[in-house]
């Protein structure tokens, strides 16, 4: 399965969505802010997928993909919120609102690792 950096500044959050990836198959690091993961993908880490919530202090999710694509181009991203369709998403990213099912976010997962 996948090698998969979470980012959520929520532990709680954190925690269950990385459980839920694991439970999946997937190899989970977990990092508790941007600041944090774009650090893990800038030692060269081989990440297959960048998972991050959206709002976070200093640095949101958007920018994070954002500049997670800089370093690494090809790197699939979902972007996860709980502000529903209130959020003014401007970069090509798959969003996943929250709360979603783990059956939801498996889902999520396969397809940003199969899109091109």
């Amino acid at each position: 399965m996948a090698h998969i950096l979470l980012v959520d500044d929520d532990p709680e959050v954190l925690e269950l969505t990385g459980e839920l990836l694991a439970l999946a198959n997937h190899t989970v690091a977990c990092a508790d802010s941007a600041q944090a993961a774009l650090a893990l993908l800038a030692a060269n880490h081989n990440f297959d997928a960048l998972v991050t919530d959206h709002s976070m202090p200093n640095i949101t999710g958007e920018t994070l993909v954002t500049r997670a694509r800089a370093l690494r181009p090809n790197l699939p991203c979902l972007l996860m919120t709980g502000y529903g369709d209130s959020v003014d998403i401007t970069i090509d990213v798959r969003v996943l609102r929250k709360p979603f099912r783990a059956s939801i976010l498996h889902a999520a997962i396969n397809d940003i690792l199969a899109d091109p």
